[in-house]
């Protein structure tokens, strides 16, 4: 896998050099819809229609032939589809490498899905429980701990994901020990408003509330650094400090990934750019790359996306480390 990601990523590269794109990896957005209503995620207000079971395969289909080979699933929460775990065997039948982003409350759906299906899951979790609680509400808290341990005996590649803010160091140290003790790996990102398409005010505003949470990513650079399983690239964590700052970086969307809606429109991502749907992938991935690329969202996934496309050394090594 470690060989041939880099090989994909080096002859995509070389396409591009002349002007052809490659949707390498799709994020598939596969429904908006949620059990849970977390206060910075607002998911569950966008309505969209969502494609059916042969309409998806057929698009995992075309993406194929296009050069697609990574999918990965995301919401909303994936899990609420119930042909979630056929998607799943479908996608390894066509090679793909599978990922999935999920709250990790809905394990008798989530063990529907064989092992041998999923690559990669991502289990958002948010540290201790007082915080959990005030994010997702009381009684979820053990229903996230019952799917980590049920996956991480599974020994299925598993990672949290955390937000961060100011007042997050508590619990940023509790999620670093947690994951060591299952032997998992752990990531961070700021909070972002994907409605709004801006930083949370409160930081731009707030110059004390902006110091604690540069000072929490400083943290998470020291515990880098020191080998604990942050799965965030330093490259990320060193550029993520100037949040709220206009600081520019070149982005691959729309170039080497792109993003499918529910309904089948496509998307440079679920941030920026408009949406578009002619029944074509390919004509329809050709116009995403004429929309600008450079971006400041603050998502760790999109910009890790965009370290590894721009071969920057130490992400690549990062990324290849956890493959």
């Amino acid at each position: 896998m470690r060989l041939s990601y880099l090989e994909k990523i080096l002859s995509a590269r070389i396409k591009l050099f002349y002007g052809k794109t490659t949707p390498l990896r799709i994020a598939h957005f596969i429904t908006t819809r949620c059990n849970l209503k977390c206060k910075f995620c607002k998911c569950h207000t966008m309505k969209y229609n969502e494609m059916t079971t042969d309409e998806i395969k057929v698009s995992m289909q075309l993406f194929k032939k296009l050069g697609t080979f990574a999918w990965g699933f995301t919401g909303g929460e994936p899990f609420l589809r119930e042909d979630i775990a056929e998607l799943f065997q479908f996608a390894k039948k066509l090679n793909l490498f599978t990922s999935v982003v999920t709250n990790g409350t809905l394990l008798d759906k989530i063990d529907k899905v064989n092992p041998k299906h999923i690559d990669f899951i991502m289990v958002s979790f948010e540290g201790k429980e007082k915080r959990t609680m005030e994010i997702r509400g009381n009684k979820y808290v053990q229903a996230v701990y019952d799917t980590i341990e049920y996956l991480a005996n599974r020994k299925i590649n598993l990672c949290l994901s955390s937000t961060l803010d100011e007042n997050s160091f508590e619990d940023i140290c509790y999620t670093i020990e947690y994951a060591k003790s299952k032997n998992i790996f752990c990531s961070f990102q700021p909070i972002f408003n994907f409605l709004t398409q801006q930083e949370d005010r409160k930081y731009l505003d707030n110059p004390i509330a902006l110091t604690g949470l540069c000072n929490n990513i400083d943290y998470l650079i020291q515990r880098k650094k020191k080998g604990d399983p942050i799965w965030n690239s330093l490259d990320y964590l060193y550029w993520v400090k100037n949040y709220g700052k206009v600081s520019l970086f070149y982005c691959y969307a729309g170039k080497l990934y792109a993003t499918l809606m529910p309904d089948g429109t496509l998307r440079r991502c679920p941030v920026y750019g408009n949406e578009r749907y002619s029944g074509n992938f390919k004509k329809d991935f050709c116009e995403l790359n004429k929309e600008p690329h450079y971006c400041y969202c603050y998502p760790w996934c999109h910009i890790e996306y965009s370290l590894n496309f721009s071969l920057k050394l130490r992400t690549v090594l990062n990324t290849l480390n956890r493959l």
